[in-house]
């Protein structure tokens, strides 16, 4: 009877949110994250991943969501072979952040996480990984790191030679 309660008194909130304005989407990935289990299990930290990308979107809400990314992807990389998914996505909302606050070296380095595990992930990623490697030299460039730029540019041309990215980062460290 309690939990019968509790979820009804957890669906009159839910609605009264979307009642007063609030972004439908949001207030559903909210409640699909916390009801997962939050931070505490993979699934609810899987659906934290989605829940801080929509929070990114809006400027209201971004410093939350590079928080939420933060906490998530801490986490996830504990158990990063079974997470790689959700840490290259947290990995990434934290660099946009960075690269947004021209915070261009903390940019850089996550956007190599990113890489990296897009690059892990496997399937349907190149794309992601090599954009990550293309925005990570480019925002070593900005910082005047030379030498890590054109390491990165190099790893890009080595790893993805056919991509968009790979074809024209050696023009970035001319």
């Amino acid at each position: 009877l309690c939990a019968q309660k509790l979820g009804d008194q957890k669906k009159i909130s839910f609605m009264e949110r979307i009642l007063s304005g609030e972004n439908k989407e949001l207030v559903l990935a909210q409640s699909d994250y916390e009801s997962a289990g939050g931070k505490a299990t993979p699934e609810g930290r899987s659906k934290g991943t989605v829940y801080a990308s929509l929070l990114f979107k809006d400027e209201e809400t971004k410093t939350q969501a590079v928080k939420l990314a933060g906490e998530l992807l801490d986490l996830q990389e504990k158990d990063i072979v079974n997470e790689r998914d959700g840490a290259a996505a947290n990995a990434l909302i934290m660099a946009e952040y960075f690269y947004e606050q021209n915070r261009k070296g903390e940019a850089a380095e996550k956007y190599l996480k990113a890489a990296e595990y897009f690059r892990a992930s496997g399937q349907d990623t190149e794309d992601k990984a090599a954009g990550a490697l293309y925005s990570a030299t480019d925002n070593f460039m900005a910082c005047g790191l030379q030498g890590d730029a054109e390491e990165t540019a190099k790893l890009l041309v080595n790893l993805y030679p056919e991509t968009k990215q790979g074809k024209k980062v050696m023009n970035l460290v001319k």
